[in-house]
């Protein structure tokens, strides 16, 4: 996979974890196949076999950070945060 190219924009903490909000300049179509291809992977994950179980809530964990940042009404289109 080649490489993505981020302007690193503003620090912010979570808990006592930090970390930079990251802009995409290039890379969003690579980003966004890395992104579906884990989401089949987590679906394909059998949650009755306690190893996938695991690996499944790990990926569902890693894929749902925030992503979305709203200040509007839910009908007005909503500002994407990439944070990578």
């Amino acid at each position: 996979m080649a490489a993505l190219v981020c302007l690193r924009r503003k620090k912010q903490s979570l808990g006592t974890d930090e970390y930079y909000i990251m802009e995409v300049v290039d890379g969003q179509q690579r980003l966004t196949t890395l992104i579906t291809l884990l989401n089949i992977i987590k679906l394909k994950l059998d949650k009755k076999q306690r190893a996938e179980a695991k690996m499944r809530e790990e990926l569902a964990e890693l894929l749902v950070l925030q992503r979305y940042e709203c200040s509007r009404i839910p009908k007005e289109p909503c500002k994407i945060n990439s944070a990578v």
